[in-house]
């Protein structure tokens, strides 16, 4: 779209050099041309290296893909929120909040009419701003129409502008305007100490408007081309190193994450954590397990805290900050643990915080195994193929405890999952010739299912295989002293009728695909949603330091059906960030 805007000319000693507003800054009436006459040239360069951004309005359209336009090598925009009073950007929130999720500097400019109140116009730009935060440049009042207004009249009422916006965003404003629309018709000296954002197109060191020595914004063509944004784009450039602009733009006033480690029981982990800089942004939570960050041999797994929790919603603004998982298998082995949570800044530069009530402690005894059959887990391929997780999903087990449970099927070299055209069953997993019904999505996080492979089948097609147990809520893996390792399962009519056992050492190594480290979704209770996890049917009992008492725990099967009555009663993770 070709932009719309007001032109100054104006005569310069050395040159001729054209003056413009900010893109889409043309008057919806008649706008008022002015001729400057010639004045001594106040041309200021940087003072060293500069940093490119862009300005954008409504003329630029809703499309704009603000994270390419960074890719671009632009670190700030600042776009347009209205035409005084009147014409409000519809484009504005969305350029406001994709600058935010860019990671870029951001900004915001209102084209100021001074025949219009002052006092209406700024609480339309408090409006759609609010208190500005770390990354938010202050505002600016773009100040290049009159309105048939004096000199006088013109600084009287940007006075009031500046004076209410200041209070209601808390940062000073910014002025934008071309040298001679200044010098012409507001020549007040009062606005010295504001920033100044200079238009200036042709010269590499712009002229300056009195009373300014310097400048902090330059505006320098209204032809930029830049990925992301469709047409020509206004170029901007901030006088200073991109540490000089995070600076003003308040990004070293970076205040830590902070949050609770609310419960570490054989039940759950339990907690939450938030931002204060980005408090409706729902965070990572990194859990180390008897290690801390920096350890060689650390073992860290990433939860995100985005689960909706009613107790969190009137102390901190927002519900969505909970965090909520399942015990890691491999800590029920009756031994102590120590658990670790940091919640992770949300800008990505830290502190990343150990966040109150961590570390906590934790025992857990070996539980009693469910009934079923042993599948032997073939090789490392297949492990990883299942994305099972050895911390997570594995129990060690004594050679006599192992030898017990009977032998069926080898696990399938990979997952296959499968629904029908009208989707009527559910997803289904095809375990050989049979189908085995996947229970719910907090049975597919559990399992690291992914919803995109499932694969629609016709009703023909489906009804070829055979019914079998429902597929079990969450995985579990047995080993012993030998290199085999097994998923314990139902016992399905393709098992053989005489189960035997093979002894701890039968079947090869599938192989261990644990590291070091924080890795997401490392564990059934790191999923998408954040929810209640869902414990295997075990029976075992633990002992902990969450509520300084220790002693028999209610069993893995009580503890699932709280989960499964839980679930019905728990908003899913907030869509909003």
């Amino acid at each position: 779209m070709q932009s719309r805007r007001t032109r100054r000319l104006a005569s310069v000693l050395p040159a001729a050099t054209v003056f413009v507003g900010l893109v889409g800054c043309v008057s919806e009436e008649s706008s008022q041309q002015s001729i400057g006459t010639t004045e001594e040239a106040v041309v200021v360069c940087a003072k060293g290296p500069t940093v490119e951004g862009v300005d954008v309005s409504v003329w630029q359209g809703s499309s704009i893909d603000w994270k390419a336009v960074k890719a671009s090598g632009r670190a700030f925009g600042i776009a347009r929120i209205s035409y005084g009073t009147g014409t409000i950007d519809a484009t504005f929130p969305g350029n406001w909040n994709g600058m935010k999720a860019a990671g870029m500097v951001r900004g915001a400019y209102q084209w100021f009419r001074p025949a219009q109140d002052a006092k209406a116009q700024a609480d339309i730009v408090i409006a759609h701003v609010g208190k500005l935060g770390p990354g938010d440049l202050p505002v600016t009042a773009d100040v290049e129409e009159t309105q048939s207004v004096s000199a006088a009249g013109i600084t009287s009422a940007l006075h009031v502008w500046m004076d209410r916006v200041e209070a209601g965003t808390g940062k000073r404003p910014i002025i934008y305007s071309g040298k001679y629309f200044w010098n012409d018709n507001v020549v007040s000296k009062d606005f010295s100490a504001y920033p100044y954002w200079i238009p200036a197109y042709g010269p590499t060191c712009p002229d300056l408007a009195t009373p300014w020595s310097d400048w902090k914004f330059f505006q320098y063509t209204d032809k930029a081309s830049v990925a992301g944004i469709p047409g020509g784009v206004d170029g901007d450039k901030f006088n200073g190193t991109l540490a000089d602009l995070e600076a003003f733009a308040g990004v070293d006033a970076n205040a830590p994450p902070t949050g609770s480690l609310d419960e570490v029981s054989c039940d759950r982990l339990r907690g939450w954590a938030q931002d204060p800089d980005a408090k409706t942004t729902a965070l990572d939570v990194h859990l180390y397990f008897d290690s801390k960050p920096g350890d060689a041999t650390s073992t860290a797994r990433v939860v995100h805290a985005g689960t909706d929790r009613p107790d969190l919603c009137k102390p901190l603004g927002t519900c969505n900050h909970a965090f909520e998982l399942g015990v890691p298998y491999s800590l029920f082995d009756g031994k102590p643990h120590v658990v670790h949570a940091y919640a992770i800044d949300s800008g990505g530069k830290g502190p990343n915080p150990e966040i109150p009530g961590s570390p906590k402690n934790l025992t857990c005894a070996r539980p009693t195994l469910p009934d079923g059959v042993r599948r032997h887990v073939p090789s490392p391929a297949v492990m990883t193929a299942w994305k099972f997780d050895p911390f997570f999903d594995q129990l060690t087990l004594d050679d006599a405890a192992l030898d017990a449970l009977p032998i069926g099927r080898d696990v399938p070299s990979a997952p296959s999952l499968v629904s029908t055209d009208d989707a009527t069953l559910g997803v289904q997993l095809v375990d050989g010739s049979l189908h085995r019904h996947v229970q719910n999505p907090l049975s597919m996080d559990a399992w690291r299912f992914d919803f995109a492979a499932v694969t629609k089948w016709t009703a023909d097609k489906y009804a070829a295989l055979g019914p079998a147990p429902d597929w079990r809520l969450r995985p579990l893996l047995v080993k012993g002293s030998g290199p085999g390792i097994y998923l314990l399962d139902d016992r399905t009519s393709e098992d053989p009728s005489t189960l035997g056992d093979g002894g701890a050492s039968d079947g090869g190594d599938a192989g261990p695909n644990d590291g070091g480290g924080a890795s997401r979704d490392g564990g059934y209770g790191a999923n998408a949603d954040g929810g209640v996890e869902l414990a295997a049917d075990l029976h075992g009992g633990c002992s902990t330091s969450t509520n300084g008492t220790s002693g028999a725990r209610a069993s893995m099967t009580t503890l699932l059906l709280a989960a499964l009555v839980g679930l019905g009663a728990r908003s899913r993770r907030s869509q909003k960030n």
